[in-house]
């Protein structure tokens, strides 16, 4: 399994169904693996963009739950840091 972090930035677009996001100054790194699996990459660099089609509804609730997931995870991070 690879974990790892990067800023994901959203994009509006007014006025169209389509969310667009990019990721930037992203990094990844094996944290687990199983049997024989022989990790090719390495400490590695990504970046990448994508769209996909929303409805007004879907963003709101997505965005939401990114907001969620990420204050949950900065809470987690900072109390385990004590």
């Amino acid at each position: 399994m690879y974990e790892g972090a990067g800023l994901v930035r959203l994009h509006d677009d007014r006025g169209s169904h389509l969310m667009h996001a990019t990721l930037e100054d992203g990094d990844l790194r094996l944290v687990a693996a199983s049997g024989y699996f022989r990790d090719a990459l390495g400490p590695s660099r990504i970046q990448g963009s994508f769209k996909a089609a929303l409805s007004a509804g879907d963003e709101i609730r997505l965005t939401l739950l990114a907001r969620r997931q990420f204050f949950m995870h900065t809470l987690k991070t900072s109390t385990a840091a004590r």
